[in-house]
């Protein structure tokens, strides 16, 4: 096994076992005194402006605008030909969402407080959806973009990205930071092992003849 694989397996498993550490402390709610703490915390710093601006930001990682940016990402792929590139990022973000079901059912942790929701939201809190999501399709992004041009842009990009749409989550009251935390643990799992799984090769995304 490669350098490069055997750093992709290391980095499936380690967060695959943080993730399901952190599952199990919050089917426990080992982390619920730190989660109540941090969200008195962020919304002591609630104001008019920050409110209409998070509840626009969160959009961006909500299934239309997620659905949407998947389908054209898979468009492209398809249409340069880069099929295994297609099935990766077909499967990153199918199995991400089955994932975020399968978990958000199995612990059942309920959303903080409705009384400090500034949205409306349903389901259950564990691990967060948009969390999940945007880092599976930053993550997606960047092995995608690894060896052209436009790698520290993506980097950039999806860092601000995940960065921006998860924090809306926690200022708008609709999650714990251990639900974020959560999300982010799972999609590095399954991203990195589906890069393992369809034998991807990042270090060469950049090559034209790539099936």
């Amino acid at each position: 096994m490669t350098r490069s694989k055997n750093q992709l397996l290391v980095a499936t498993v380690l967060s695959a076992v943080a993730f399901l550490s952190l599952a199990t402390a919050v089917a426990f709610r080992l982390t619920q005194p730190f989660d109540t703490t941090a969200l008195l915390r962020i919304h002591s710093g609630a104001t008019p402006y920050w409110d209409s601006f998070f509840i626009t930001i969160t959009q961006f990682g909500g299934s239309i605008i997620v659905t949407i940016a998947s389908i054209l990402i898979l468009g492209v792929l398809l249409l340069l030909k880069k099929r295994r590139k297609a099935v990766f990022f077909s499967l990153v973000m199918v199995g991400m969402l089955l994932l975020n079901i399968l978990f958000k059912d199995l612990i059942g942790r309920h959303r903080p407080d409705a009384a400090g929701w500034l949205i409306p939201e349903t389901g259950m809190s564990f691990p967060s959806g948009h969390a999940t999501a945007v880092m599976a399709l930053g993550l997606a992004l960047c092995i995608l973009l690894w060896n052209t041009s436009w790698r520290w842009a993506a980097v950039g990009c999806a860092t601000a990205y995940i960065a921006v749409v998860s924090f809306s989550r926690l200022y708008l009251g609709v999650h714990y930071p251990s639900d974020i935390v959560g999300g982010w643990l799972l999609s590095i799992a399954w991203v990195s092992a589906v890069v393992l799984i369809v034998r991807l090769p990042y270090r060469h995304v950049a090559k034209v003849n790539e099936p």
